[in-house]
């Protein structure tokens, strides 16, 4: 991944200033739950705020377009993500059922997810940050029927 998206308010900049085309997403998310699916003539009204998605796009900005990925083993909302040399991590969250401790990772290499060490704690609606040798993945906070006060490695 070479860019960077920024939402802010109705403008979507990527790190180098150009413009994304959100229009393309199958689907348009709010904490990785699926809001409106699309017609073939983007009228789509569908609302539906608890289905959880194991889809993944990503932008490739020479196409100008998202493409799809492969799922996620574990669809889930509320999640947070953060990358590294060796990948992408999707961490935590909620299935609609259950809060996951469950981490997986993306290896761009072969285009799937796998199953990595779980978090001590499950939870959702967590934030993550890596560690500035790129080395550890912080995570803190978040909720497991009720607000979290702790901090993992």
């Amino acid at each position: 991944m070479d860019r960077i998206t920024f939402i802010k308010g109705e403008k979507r900049w990527t790190s180098d200033n150009s413009r994304v085309r959100f229009k393309d997403l199958r689907y348009w998310r709010l904490w990785g739950t699926k809001q409106v699916r699309k017609n073939s003539d983007n009228t789509g009204k569908s609302y539906n705020f608890s289905t959880c998605l194991s889809e993944v796009e990503r932008y490739d900005p020479q196409k100008g377009r998202w493409e799809q990925l492969a799922p996620l083993n574990t669809a889930r909302r509320a999640l947070a993500a953060v990358t590294l040399p060796d990948g992408i991590y999707a961490i935590g969250g909620f299935d609609g059922e259950n809060y996951l401790s469950t981490v997986e990772k993306y290896e761009e290499s072969t285009n799937e997810w796998i199953f990595v060490s779980s978090m001590n704690y499950p939870r959702c609606t967590l934030s993550a940050v890596t560690s500035n040798d790129f080395r550890n993945i912080y995570v803190l906070g978040g909720f497991d029927n009720g607000p979290l006060k702790t901090v993992e490695r």
